[in-house]
């Protein structure tokens, strides 16, 4: 065979097999990757001490959130004194005298990078999208940007905070909009596709200005629930479950046996269009939202999970002691739905020696990640009235006294273990028991 026809060979086959290890699927998981948006309303250091109880538990319930994209921050001091050093790292523009400064909060040990190669003091010209001459960023709300490194490749993240409607909505809408067009622009200049844009945009996902950034193109206010081409809006969905992020009060509550934030207000999403064009203020909206790009969410396989912070902490007081007039929206990519844990029932003791009351015992294994929550247990009469709250290691066993709720019969029962949204996790079940002896399943 002559040099010239074994060298076309041998780059045949190398393209062959190059082809056939990229066709091959790669066989390793992704690790997810979560988001979330706050409007913190002021933050300081310095607040009522009801409203600094509130919010520092919200910000420890934010477990397994990667980056916080934060609006309306004071100062460093302020969002250190709520965000742990020791977990967090803080990015925000030290030398801004704005009292309503947008920072990032990234979990300690996530991979990022800034523009102007600073590790938490961001530029005011290089770590900003637009400069303090575009008349459609108010103050020092200029896009502040990042780059995150994560098992998907790198991904643009911007934290926005719109014009609000304060001085009137249809006065201000130019500005929003004029905002959307501006970051269209921005991403279209930039190297990334994979782009996540968040914040608080102080329209709804039904506006001109998120229609606009949607589609890519100027567009009107629209009431739709089609995945836009450019930017799908994570929050299109639960708008259209009457979710909102914003004007939620401490009665907003659920009437399930663990209490969780009900922020479905019926007609919200109506009332945002209904009240157009007579320009009366929204007491109620989905004004907190995250946006990503279609090839960010495709290198998650499409996975991704949308939806408003639960805990009650976010909504109890009042004016002056709520955690913020906003709650956080959280996305995880790698994910459709709230995982459920792997726990296991490994025995019970029903028939304790002496009296049952507060003897009864369940020991509970953890084969999954770590589980830090609320669970409740059933019985096969559908009383569902016990709660534990429990802290397992992976792997690890613990032993729980049920001090209250659920009975566990002598002479058998079905106990099922359910997880704060009352989906079943394990269920077993025993047909005797003997005294001081634990069934074992």
């Amino acid at each position: 065979m002559s040099v010239s026809k074994l060298l076309y060979l041998s780059i045949f086959l190398f393209i062959i097999s190059t082809k056939s290890v990229h066709a091959e699927p790669s066989g390793i998981e992704l690790k997810t990757f979560s988001v979330a948006t706050y409007n913190v309303k002021f933050l300081s250091a310095c607040m009522h001490k009801e409203r600094q109880k509130n919010f520092q538990q919200v910000i420890n319930q934010l477990e397994g959130v990667d980056v916080v994209a934060l609006q309306e921050v004071r100062d460093r001091l302020a969002a250190e004194y709520y965000f742990d050093p020791a977990k967090w790292v803080v990015i925000l523009d030290d030398d801004s005298t704005d009292d309503m400064n947008l920072a990032f909060a990234v979990r300690k040990g996530l991979n990022y990078s800034l523009a102007s190669g600073a590790e938490k003091n961001a530029d005011s010209i290089q770590d900003f999208a637009f400069d303090t001459h575009n008349p459609n960023f108010i103050d020092e709300r200029r896009v502040l940007k990042l780059i995150v490194s994560t098992d998907a490749g790198d991904v643009l993240v911007l934290n926005h905070h719109a014009k609000s409607r304060y001085s009137g909505r249809l006065d201000t809408e130019t500005s929003r909009v004029n905002a959307s067009l501006d970051i269209l622009d921005y991403i279209d200049s930039s190297s990334y596709d994979k782009v996540v844009l968040l914040g608080d945009f102080n329209d709804t996902p039904d506006d001109a200005s998120l229609n606009t950034l949607e589609t890519g193109a100027l567009s009107p206010q629209a009431l739709e629930n089609v995945p836009g081409n450019y930017f799908i809006n994570l929050a299109e969905p639960l708008v259209a479950q009457n979710l909102v992020s914003y004007g939620l009060k401490s009665n907003t509550k659920t009437d399930t046996l663990i209490e969780l934030i009900d922020a479905a207000v019926p007609n919200s999403r109506l009332t945002n269009l209904d009240n157009y064009a007579a320009d009366v203020e929204v007491t109620h909206a989905m004004y907190d939202q995250i946006l990503v790009t279609p090839s960010w969410v495709s290198a998650y396989n499409n996975q991704k999970y949308a939806y408003t912070f639960e805990e009650l902490t976010a909504v109890v007081g009042n004016e002056d002691s709520r955690a913020s007039d906003h709650i956080p929206v959280i996305a995880t990519f790698g994910i459709n739905a709230h995982p459920l844990p792997k726990l296991t029932i490994i025995s019970l003791l029903a028939n304790p020696v002496g009296t049952d009351y507060q003897n009864e015992t369940i020991t509970l294994l953890n084969t999954g990640s770590p589980f830090n929550g609320q669970l409740m247990l059933k019985d096969a009469s559908d009383n569902k009235s016990t709660l534990l709250t429990a802290t397992l290691a992976e792997g690890e066993q613990v032993t729980f006294t049920i001090s209250s709720g659920v009975t566990l019969n002598n002479s058998g029962d079905t106990i099922t273990l359910l997880d704060r949204y009352e989906r079943e996790i394990h269920t077993v079940t025993y047909t005797s028991s003997q005294e001081g002896i634990e069934n074992t399943f």
